[in-house]
C-alpha cells in the first residue's frame, strides 16, 4: 500500500477569489467539516444566503414518495465507457481522470457553440480519445501533457484564423476556449507531478490503493491531498468560518467508488449500498440553480442596490457570494435528508439520492433569473475551476 506519509500536503493557498486563507481539515473530519462548516455559513447572522424552510418542505413535500423509493433502492450510476480495457487500474485511470476534469461550468455555452458538447461532454470525448490513441496514461504523461496535444485529443481549438484588418491575407491568434484548455493542462499536469513524487506510476493505482478499505472520508482526504488546488483549494475563509466543499474531489470518490463496487472478484469493502453514502451533495452550479429556482435558497440584497448587488461586484464579493450559495446547496440537501428519513420507508435516503432527484427537477426552460438572482451570471467566473 502507499504510505500516507508520502502524500504531500495539499498547498495552504488561498481558494480561487475566496477572502483568506483556512486550512485543511484536521484528518478523519473531511466530510464532517464540508456538512458543519456549510451549516455555519449558511445560519450566519451576517450572511446574506438564506434557506427558506417552508419552501424546502414544499419542495421535498411535492416529490411522491415512491420516487424518493425508488431512487434510493437504486446504486449510483457507475461512469462506464464503451471501451475494452486491460487491467482495472487502466480503468480506474480513466474514470477518476475524468470525474477529476469534469469542471468549466463558465465555459458551457462556449463549448456548446463551438463543438456541440459541454463541459462533461468535452472531457468525456477527450479523456476516450486518449485511451482509443493508445496513449499510456501514466503519471509521467499526465506531468508532461502539452497544450497542443490536449487540443488535438480533446478536439478544442486553440487558435484561429483571422483576416487581417489591413493586408490581404490570414493570420493567426489565440481561440477564446484555449484559456479552457489551459487549466484542462495545467491541472493534469499539477496531477501527475503529484504521483511521480509520490513514486506512483498511475493514477489508476493510486485511487485503487486508497479505496481497498472502503473508507469514504480516508479516500477524499487522500484525493484532496493529492490531486491539486482543484482539489484543495475548493475551500474558503468567510466572516470567520472555515468553509468546505471539495466538489470536484467528491465527484472523484463517488466514481470511484461506483465503479469498484461493480468489479467482480475484487473486495474494496464497498457494496452498492454503501457507495456515496457518506458524502455531500456536489455543490455546483446546476444544483445551486434548482434551489435558487424553487425559492429554496433565498438571497437577501437588502442595501446592496437591487439585482446589480445580488450579481456584481468586486472579484473577493463575488467569491464569497458564490461560497455562500454552494455552502446553502450543500445545507439544504442536508436538511432535506433529516427531513425525509423521518418518513416511513425512506431512510435509505441520503445526500445522494436528494441530490439526484433535485437535479432531475432542473427547469429545461432558460437559466434562472428568479429575482435578483442570476445565478448564470453568478458564477460566470471563467477561472474558478471548482465546477
Amino acid at each position: 500500500m502507499l504510505s500516507a506519509s508520502s502524500s504531500p500536503t495539499a498547498a495552504s493557498s488561498p481558494a480561487q477569489g475566496t477572502s483568506s486563507v483556512c486550512p485543511l481539515p484536521a484528518a478523519g473530519t473531511y466530510l464532517d467539516s464540508v456538512r458543519s462548516s456549510c451549516h455555519r455559513l449558511v445560519c450566519q447572522s451576517t450572511g446574506n444566503v438564506k434557506i427558506d424552510d417552508a419552501a424546502l418542505d414544499a419542495f421535498i413535500s411535492n416529490i411522491p414518495t415512491t420516487t424518493w423509493k425508488e431512487v434510493a433502492s437504486k446504486p449510483p450510476q457507475a461512469l462506464r465507457m464503451p471501451l475494452r480495457f486491460d487491467t482495472l487500474e487502466q480503468e480506474m485511470t480513466l474514470v477518476a481522470l475524468t470525474a477529476y476534469l469534469s469542471f468549466g461550468y463558465a465555459w458551457r455555452a462556449d463549448l456548446m457553440k463551438e463543438l456541440d458538447r459541454d463541459e462533461i461532454d468535452t472531457v468525456r470525448f477527450g479523456i476516450m480519445s486518449m485511451h482509443i490513441s493508445s496513449v499510456s496514461l501514466t503519471s509521467a504523461y499526465l506531468s508532461t501533457l502539452s497544450l497542443p496535444d490536449a487540443s488535438s485529443l480533446f478536439s478544442i481549438p486553440i487558435s484561429k484564423d483571422v483576416q487581417h484588418p489591413t493586408l490581404p491575407l490570414t493570420v493567426s491568434e489565440h481561440h477564446p476556449l484555449r484559456p479552457y484548455v489551459a487549466q484542462l493542462v495545467t491541472d493534469t499536469n499539477a496531477l501527475g507531478v503529484r504521483l511521480l513524487d509520490m513514486r506512483c506510476g498511475s493514477l489508476g493505482h493510486f485511487v485503487v490503493d486508497r479505496s481497498k478499505d472502503g473508507n469514504v472520508d480516508a479516500l477524499l482526504e487522500a484525493v484532496v491531498n493529492v490531486f491539486g488546488d482543484g482539489a484543495s483549494g475548493d475551500r474558503g475563509r468567510c466572516d470567520g468560518v472555515d468553509a468546505y466543499a471539495f466538489r470536484r474531489a467528491q465527484n472523484v470518490v463517488r466514481q470511484v467508488q461506483a465503479r469498484l463496487a461493480c468489479v467482480k472478484g475484487h473486495s474494496f469493502g464497498i457494496s452498492d449500498a454503501e457507495v456515496g453514502t457518506g458524502t455531500t451533495a456536489l455543490a455546483d452550479p446546476d444544483l445551486v440553480e434548482v434551489l435558487v429556482d424553487r425559492g429554496v435558497i433565498v438571497v437577501d440584497v437588502v442595501g446592496g442596490g437591487g439585482e446589480r448587488g445580488a450579481t456584481d461586484g468586486d472579484d473577493g464579493q463575488m467569491a464569497v457570494l458564490r461560497l455562500r450559495l454552494r455552502a446553502a446547496a450543500v445545507e439544504a440537501v442536508e436538511k432535506s435528508v433529516q427531513k425525509l428519513k423521518g418518513k416511513e420507508g425512506l431512510d435509505g435516503v441520503d445526500a445522494r439520492v436528494v441530490e439526484e432527484v433535485v437535479r432531475a427537477a432542473q427547469s429545461k426552460e432558460a437559466r434562472s433569473v428568479k429575482g435578483n438572482v442570476d445565478v448564470a451570471k453568478i458564477f460566470g467566473d471563467k477561472q474558478c475551476t471548482f465546477y
